[in-house]
């Protein structure tokens, strides 16, 4: 039975917020967030949803080992060998996980009761006496305002997610905090996948639209059909993976979109899909978004 693991989850920010001096910057990672539980010695990585990835990368277990026991968050991210961030689940196939570069990155010791500069300070004391380094990594933390102003800059133009903003005297806490902003590249939005409507065309032998719910005051309601933005290879692995006849799916599914704006009448306009996204919890897919 699979167990959610709880973290810290970052509030919608705004640009202005990063002339606040008591936040610190550092990149959004378009990868899987990864809970590490260390006990006797012995590394479990575990996604948001339960998930568990310790067998899949025994690689980076090892590296681990040389932590003390303790849980830490951090964010496993794929590269392509040029250096493009992409986004690639952490269930990747073998042979697709041999073409690119991949590394956890490190941002948080989670049960450390200490203020965020002192668990970063314990982060890298301990990150730093680890040898032999080749996939752990720890996330630039950038602080002074035209260092951030500029890091921002560096980080939209290279079309990287975004940036997260921490306050420096911030406790961990679990779920959505004010203390944990999060200033995106563009407007993405998590629906999930309950329906599909039959397709036309080329399209005919896969699907029209992907019906997405959200949570709005408290109920499942209906916020888009999303019928653009598919890949081929998305397309087909929607299809095998997660439909059955007749507008029904095998088991709900989380999709991110982008789109150009919401109505008042609950519903986004022009939605287009980016990824399917597994690692976010469906409860958390909430009208408006956090």
């Amino acid at each position: 039975m699979k167990t959610k693991m709880k973290c810290m989850l970052a509030k919608k920010g705004k640009e202005e917020d990063i002339e606040n001096p008591d936040y610190w910057m550092e990149r959004k990672f378009d990868g899987t967030r990864v809970i590490t539980v260390i006990k006797d010695n012995r590394p479990r990585m575990y996604g948001r949803s339960g998930n568990e990835y310790t067998e899949r990368y025994p690689e980076i277990v090892e590296e681990l080992k040389q932590f003390p026991d303790g849980k830490y968050d951090g964010e496993l991210t794929f590269f392509e060998k040029d250096g493009t961030e992409r986004f690639v689940t952490c269930l990747v196939r073998p042979e697709t996980k041999a073409k690119m570069n991949y590394y956890y990155f490190l941002f948080d010791i989670i049960e450390d009761i200490n203020s965020f500069n002192i668990r970063r300070q314990n982060l890298r004391k301990i990150f730093f006496k680890i040898e032999d380094k080749r996939y752990l990594r720890i996330s630039k933390i950038v602080k002074k305002l035209e260092k951030k102003k500029e890091f921002f800059k560096k980080m939209l133009g290279m079309g990287a997610e975004g940036v997260i903003l921490k306050h420096w005297r911030m406790f961990y806490q679990y779920d959505r905090s004010k203390y944990c902003l999060k200033i995106k590249n563009e407007e993405t939005e998590d629906l999930v996948i309950r329906s599909w409507t039959e397709g036309t065309g080329r399209r005919l032998a896969y699907f029209g639209a992907l019906e997405g719910y959200q949570i709005v005051n408290g109920e499942w309601k209906k916020v888009a059909n999303v019928g653009g933005g598919f890949p081929d290879k998305d397309l087909e692995e929607i299809k095998e993976k997660y439909l059955l006849p007749d507008g029904k799916v095998k088991k709900e599914f989380v999709i991110e979109i982008k789109f150009l704006n919401r109505t008042n009448k609950f519903n986004y306009r022009m939605p287009s899909f980016i990824r399917v996204r597994n690692s976010k919890p469906i409860n958390e897919c909430v009208w408006g978004g956090e």
